[in-house]
């Protein structure tokens, strides 16, 4: 059984992310069941001020060197190993983040621990830890077990409750000096893409009108947020010139001279998945900065434009995933059963980008 669970706090431009309080919080709930107690810590410059915030933690280890601020995955890895060592925690929580990518894998190498990414779910059974594990965007939840609740686990953001994690408490900390591997990649700047100047409630258009885009195309709740769709695209000429849901349906090399005209920027890509990457590469060239993709494939867009991506399928892998647990909650013990999937996804905003550069 692992000594105590670790929970690696993640912070951006000195505030914690909420993964860190969804992180405490499942931490919380198990420890309840296991009886370890929960440690957090906190890594770079400035992270001391932080600490305070952490009350749900039992203890929060402060490694404050700005080397470790955004520092890459191997070098967290290596300062993770060396407070594992210290504190002889066997369970790790790390966030599913762009902040945290990598960081798992080179620590479970260099520990022997096991790794478990894409957690949705933790269930305590005896000194076994369940983990319901998202695979292949949501088509797959697996459960995997990790004996003696030994290892390595990446918390999916927004499947845990955030306020759970937090607490008026005050924690005990306690600061530490870790090895700090020489970065083979610096953090050198934060950036944020500028959104004042794209208005996506202004107009939209959408391109493939098949069944499911003619569905898009009728739904009036689009109007309740201002998304307007007015503009309808396809490549079919047994389509072309057709009235459908309100819209002359037009072609598509007319996009281009549609969305200068208009000035749009969001386009609803709703075509088969044999042509998804051909189209929304014309999309991007007739200077569209956001797609929102029906579609099954995941696209490979150039940067300075942004897509999300509705799986119809995850979502129903979700919502059986779901009426098995609900149809087995009679025979599991609430306490021990920790998040829950998503009820929905919404789009998402632009990604934010760090900037790096190699050193000799």
């Amino acid at each position: 059984m692992s000594n105590a669970i670790l929970v690696l706090a993640e912070q951006v431009r000195g505030e914690l992310s909420d993964i860190t309080f969804e992180m405490l919080g499942a931490a919380r709930a198990l420890a309840q069941n296991t009886g370890v107690p929960v440690h957090a810590a906190v890594l770079g410059g400035e992270a001391a001020p932080l600490a305070s915030k952490l009350g749900a933690a039992d203890k929060v280890f402060v490694a404050d060197a700005p080397q470790l601020n955004l520092a890459p995955a191997d070098t967290l890895a290596a300062a993770l190993k060396a407070l594992l060592e210290r504190t002889g925690a066997g369970l790790v929580f790390l966030g599913c983040t762009n902040v945290s990518l990598g960081v798992g894998s080179i620590l479970a190498a260099r520990t022997g621990l096991p790794l478990v990414n894409f957690c949705r779910a933790l269930k305590a059974d005896g000194t076994t830890l369940v983990c319901t594990s998202q695979l292949f965007g949501g088509k797959i939840l697996a459960d995997v077990k990790l004996g003696d609740s030994r290892g390595i686990v990446c918390l999916y953001p927004g499947a845990f409750p955030v306020d759970a994690g937090k607490s008026d408490k005050s924690p005990a900390v306690e600061k530490v000096d870790l090895p700090v591997e020489p970065p083979k990649v610096t953090f050198k700047q934060y950036l944020e893409p500028e959104t004042g100047d794209v208005d996506i409630t202004k107009q939209t258009v959408l391109v493939g009108v098949g069944h499911l885009g003619t569905a898009l195309l009728g739904y009036r709740g689009f109007e309740n947020y201002g998304l307007r769709i007015t503009g309808a695209f396809d490549r079919d000429p047994a389509k072309v010139g057709k009235w459908i849901q309100g819209r002359k349906v037009q072609p598509l090399s007319q996009l281009p001279a549609f969305v200068k005209r208009d000035d749009i920027h969001l386009g609803v890509l709703t075509v088969t998945a044999e042509a998804a990457q051909e189209v929304a590469e014309f999309m991007v060239r007739a200077g569209l900065r956001g797609i929102w993709n029906f579609t099954p494939v995941n696209l490979m867009l150039p940067e300075g434009v942004v897509s999300q991506k509705e799986d119809l399928a995850e979502g129903l892998a979700v919502l059986s995933r779901r009426l098995l647990h609900l149809s087995g909650s009679q025979e599991n013990t609430p306490a021990a059963q920790l998040g829950t999937p998503p009820t929905h996804t919404a789009p998402r905003p632009p990604k934010k980008r760090m900037l790096h550069s190699k050193t000799d």
